[in-house]
């Protein structure tokens, strides 16, 4: 019985396409000849669009888990928008020390005189480099760069406005390299209603005055060829637009080595947000994003990203995407006060001393009152909280938490000392604990004591449960799982390989069944991972000690 009918001749047709699965063919032939209008088409979701969510995915048909739903190079790579970001090679994205970048002795690029990482590849911009547009008009100005990049009175503010244009002037410059690219980036949101960011004023005066291309705005493009009557808009108008679209659709991509970028990809960005999205996705070699289903979705389901953390507290979450992306998010695990029994929001009740603190109405952000629900159980009036002091406690231990884990190297006992405060205010699941626990059982048990073994044991085990409650797919934490995950490996064979010929020998073996369980879901957790970035470096650490494993298993030694 046919399935369908042939687009091309029109008969039927039982050939499914095997990327959308919904078109048919007669033949191999006509599917051939029809790729490049399908081609288009051709994936298992649809653009849609409503008043309340702009441009939205949505599955065309019942989507696997697992499957892949998107492979997209970037319509533009550069460094960071809109916050700090450290001097980087422009053709490499490399990072530079500051001293460096402002410095004469630099390494150069021989064209434009930018700072580079200083291989020869990165010191003459080729035409199949991402720097190769931009190094043009930086050329330009050459000696306004170099006053405004070096020597003693160059601030680190102004380094960072200027390697913080190059993104913007990459986006500009699309209107000329790739215009169906600044088509697409234009079309955008941009949320014109918010007005614009701070670093707008700053980043526009160091295009159109430092580079000059307050002169070039107007006009031609090619000048050369008198059929081409495209004009380049430099304007502050279109600069502002730009940087809007960055602000709100950026996403951020990280480079091997201490340094990061942001990229724009035309449909990726329409992923609508939710705190238990249905996608995850990575970034292969080339910085393509590949989306991916963490779960089965129905057809007719919207496709569902994170753009926050999903190891942050609702209130936290929520109020980055209203700074960030300019809504308030609404989803059940927003609306759940104890976030799946997970309680990383929850403040210890001091009332009573075993119940939490929760928020009544957690959508109501910093309105909302924090109670106890223990206190009011005994007939006693519940323990309360303002959002506001909530807010502020947690503003406060956050600072100290960053501050902590920002010591190079960290101190064990530090972190250790600052659990045990964090713990007497805090649930032992908060945000905040989570973030030092983390740290800590990569340090504990590095040649110390079975104690201090079996409480990095319980350590791994207890945030592998918050995990899996918050993302039972472990796909927006398997960094995060993947780390706890080795470490439970490493502190099983310490405990249990020694008690192999004792009188415990079925248990020892059997625990350490689990610790080669735990190395395997490891490197499932980091397959798709850079293998230049700390996370897939440790991949090829949790692959060689599986092997090991798996000789000792099959021989005893």
């Amino acid at each position: 019985m046919a399935a369908g009918v042939c687009p091309v001749c029109g008969n039927e047709a039982t050939l499914r396409c095997s990327g959308c699965r919904t078109t048919h063919y007669c033949g191999k032939e006509h599917q051939k000849f029809d790729w490049k209008k399908h081609k288009g088409t051709c994936r298992p979701f649809q653009v849609c669009s409503s008043e309340e969510l702009g441009r939205y995915l949505s599955a065309r048909r019942t989507i696997e888990v697992r499957e892949e739903l998107l492979a997209e190079a970037p319509l533009v790579l550069g460094p960071p928008f809109g916050r700090p970001v450290a001097p980087t090679c422009l053709p490499c994205g490399a990072a530079i020390p500051i001293a460096t970048a402002s410095s004469m002795a630099a390494p150069r690029c021989l064209n434009c005189l930018w700072p580079t990482c200083g291989s020869d590849q990165c010191s003459t911009a080729s035409r199949k480099s991402t720097h190769s547009a931009e190094c043009i008009i930086l050329s330009m100005s050459r000696e306004r760069t170099i006053e405004a990049l070096t020597g003693k009175q160059v601030t680190e503010e102004q380094l960072q406005t200027a390697y913080g244009s190059i993104t913007p002037l990459r986006c500009l410059l699309l209107q000329r390299v790739k215009p169906d690219h600044w088509k697409k980036l234009m079309s955008m949101e941009s949320h014109p209603e918010q007005g614009p960011s701070d670093d707008v004023p700053k980043v526009t005066r160091f295009l159109r005055q430092v580079l000059n291309l307050s002169q070039m705005d107007g006009a031609l493009m090619d000048e050369s060829k008198a059929v081409d009557t495209r004009r380049w808009d430099f304007s502050v108008a279109t600069i502002a637009k730009v940087c809007a679209v960055l602000d709100v659709n950026a996403l951020d991509v990280r480079l091997p080595g201490p340094s990061d970028a942001i990229a724009l990809y035309a449909d990726a960005c329409m992923l609508e947000h939710s705190c238990v999205p249905n996608t995850r996705h990575t970034f292969d070699d080339r910085l393509r994003i590949r989306l991916s289903a963490t779960r089965a979705i129905a057809a007719g389901e919207h496709l569902k990203t994170m753009y926050t953390h999903v190891l942050w507290g609702t209130q936290q979450r929520r109020d980055h995407l209203k700074v960030s992306k300019y809504f308030e998010c609404t989803c059940e695990r927003c609306a759940d006060p104890t976030e799946f029994g997970t309680f990383i929001g929850g403040l210890r009740c001091l009332g009573c001393g075993g119940g939490v603190l929760l928020p009544k109405s957690p959508l109501l952000g910093i309105q909302s009152e924090w109670e106890c629900a223990e206190c009011s159980r005994g007939g006693g009036q519940a323990a309360t909280l303002s959002g506001e002091q909530v807010r502020s406690l947690v503003l406060g231990l956050g600072s100290e938490v960053e501050k902590a884990l920002e010591e190079r190297p960290p101190s064990s006992t530090a972190l250790q000392d600052l659990l045990r405060k964090l713990e007497t205010l805090l649930h032992p699941h908060h945000s905040h604990c989570l973030a030092v626990k983390h740290s800590l059982l990569q340090m504990l048990g590095r040649g110390g004591s079975a104690e201090e073994l079996r409480r990095k044991e319980a350590m791994c085990r207890d945030l592998l449960g918050v995990y899996r409650a918050l993302d039972p797919s472990l796909a927006r934490v398997s960094i995060y799982a993947a780390v706890a995950n080795f470490e439970l490996y490493s502190t099983l064979a310490e405990l249990w390989r020694r008690k192999l010929s004792g009188p415990e020998s079925v248990e020892a073996r059997q625990r350490l069944s689990e610790a080669k369980a735990c190395l395997e879901e490891t490197i499932e957790l980091l397959r798709e991972e850079n293998k230049d970035l700390p996370e897939g470096r440790l991949l090829g650490v949790a692959k060689c000690a599986l092997e090991s494993m798996e000789r000792w298993f099959d021989t005893g030694i």
